[in-house]
């Protein structure tokens, strides 16, 4: 288990990633659950800082996992060679939140 998400919140994955912006034409974060995508992300949606990729869901993003399931990510990415690489897969546990809607652009429930 590599750690806990908690629904209806902002949380921000952080991946190791040995490579630089330029060495990558392409790549998606895949977020599954029980064997079926829920979410992808793709490289605009990501920042990299050194070798730390980073992407962070919003509350309605995470709202579409399901508490009950684990989460699994993984990167899958190709590299300006035109090799196609993945990394392992990762696995969290989804935790619900107490409340069922998440907060309005204005901060109202």
């Amino acid at each position: 288990m590599n750690g806990k998400i908690y629904k209806g919140t902002t949380h921000t994955f952080r991946f190791r990633f040995p490579y630089v912006e330029n060495q990558v034409t392409n790549l998606a974060i895949i977020f599954a659950q029980n064997g079926e995508c829920r979410l992808e992300k793709n490289i605009d949606d990501c920042e990299l800082d050194g070798d730390v990729l980073e992407v962070t869901l919003t509350p309605q993003e995470t709202n579409l996992f399901s508490h009950k399931l684990y989460l699994q990510t993984q990167l899958y990415y190709k590299l300006y060679t035109g090799e196609t690489k993945a990394t392992e897969v990762s696995t969290f546990s989804v935790h619900r939140v107490l409340r069922d809607s998440t907060f309005e652009p204005n901060g109202s429930l």
